[in-house]
C-alpha cells in the first residue's frame, strides 16, 4: 500500500516523469552516436569516391574542390573574396555589402582601387584555402575552364611565371 501511496503521491509522479526522461535523453544520446558513425562512414565513402571517380571535363572547379575537400564556408569566403577582385578587375565600386567585418582581415589586399595582381590574389586564396601559390594557379586555372570569372582569371594566370612541367 505504501508503494502504491508513493507512486500516486506527487513526489511519486514526479520520480517516474524524472526516469522517463532519463530514458529518453539516454536513447537520444544512442542515437545521436549511431548519427555521427554514419556521418563518419558516409564521409569516407565520399572522400574515396572522389578520389576513385574520373573527373568530368565539364566541372574542373568543382572536381578541384572536391579533390582538396574544401569545406563549404571556405569555398563560399574565397568566391566572394575573387567576386571582390573581380569587380575591382572591371573597376567598379566594391559593394558596401562586401565591407564587412567578416573581409576585414583581408582589407589590405581586398578593398584597394588598383586593378588585383596574381600576388594578392595567391596570398589571399592561399590564406583562406591554407594552399600554396601553384595550387592557386590550378584553382584560377579550373574556374577560368569552368567559365567562372574568366576574364579575370586569364589576367592573373598571364602573370604567372611559365610551369616548370
Amino acid at each position: 500500500m505504501l508503494k502504491c501511496d508513493l507512486v500516486s503521491s506527487p513526489l511519486g509522479k514526479e520520480v517516474l516523469r524524472l526516469q522517463n526522461l532519463e530514458q529518453k535523453v539516454s536513447e537520444q544520446e544512442k542515437e545521436i552516436e549511431q548519427l555521427k558513425q554514419q556521418v563518419e562512414e558516409l564521409t569516407w565513402f565520399f572522400r574515396r569516391l572522389t578520389v576513385s571517380k574520373l573527373s568530368d571535363p565539364k566541372y574542373p572547379y568543382w572536381n578541384w574542390l572536391l579533390e582538396r575537400n574544401v569545406s563549404e564556408e571556405k569555398m563560399t569566403l574565397s568566391e566572394i573574396i575573387m567576386l571582390i577582385f573581380k569587380t575591382r578587375y572591371e573597376q567598379r565600386e566594391i559593394p558596401a555589402r562586401f565591407r564587412k567585418e567578416r573581409y576585414e582581415v583581408y582589407s589590405d589586399r581586398l578593398f584597394s582601387d588598383q586593378v588585383p595582381s596574381l600576388q594578392e590574389v595567391q596570398e589571399t586564396i592561399a590564406s583562406v584555402l591554407d594552399i600554396n601559390n601553384d595550387l592557386v594557379n590550378e584553382l584560377l586555372a579550373s574556374m577560368k575552364d569552368q567559365g567562372i570569372m574568366v576574364d579575370l582569371c586569364s589576367q592573373l594566370l598571364s602573370q604567372a611565371p611559365p610551369s616548370t612541367e
